[in-house]
């Protein structure tokens, strides 16, 4: 299996609130056709996790 982190800090990273919501969004480009798994993580300042895989598919 082939991983990528796609956090790098030299990355700009839109990150929006409203109220208690907070949006991130990230742009990466996939450049081979195949099956991915995009994982996305979070935590909260009380150690509460979230962890949600998105199937990405592209055609050849």
């Amino acid at each position: 299996e082939d991983y990528t982190d796609f956090w790098k800090e030299r990355w700009n990273v839109s990150v929006s609130e409203n109220g208690n919501l907070a949006t991130a969004e990230i742009s990466f480009k996939i450049e081979k056709p195949g099956n991915y798994r995009l994982k996305v993580s979070t935590s909260d300042l009380a150690g509460r996790s979230k962890v949600v895989w998105k199937n990405i598919i592209i055609a050849e």
